[in-house]
């Protein structure tokens, strides 16, 4: 049971760290890494559930016989599209994160000496 618990915890650690890794690379602009974590974390819940779901789906329902020799391949494609989707989620909850907390610096700066407000 405990060994059980330590090999879900590294799997949680390994996965934030990939995924802070992939949104590290994935764009030209990337979110510091403060928020980049915070998504890894997100990604990493998400991926984790999703992880065990999908092993609960695949051993209850009859995917692989129901497609005979290409059972494999939805089973693949159906991986394929919900990691990708945890991985656009966490990316879009850094930089979300990046953004409001732009805004609030923005709203909080003070004023230049004459008023205007710099571009």
């Amino acid at each position: 049971m405990l060994l059980q618990f330590i090999n879900e915890l590294i799997a949680f650690g390994v996965a934030m760290a990939l995924f802070v890794g992939m949104m590290r690379i994935g764009g030209p602009a990337a979110p510091r890494l403060r928020f980049l974590w915070i998504g890894a974390f997100v990604g990493a819940i998400l991926f984790t559930g999703g992880k065990q779901a999908l092993a609960f789906y695949l051993s209850t329902a009859a995917v692989v016989s129901a497609y005979g020799a290409a059972g494999s391949l939805v089973v693949l494609l159906m991986w394929m599209y919900f990691s990708a989707a945890v991985l656009l989620f966490a990316a879009a909850v850094a930089r979300a994160l990046e953004q409001e907390e732009e805004e609030k610096r923005q709203k909080t700066a003070p004023l230049p000496p004459n008023g205007a407000r710099l571009a």
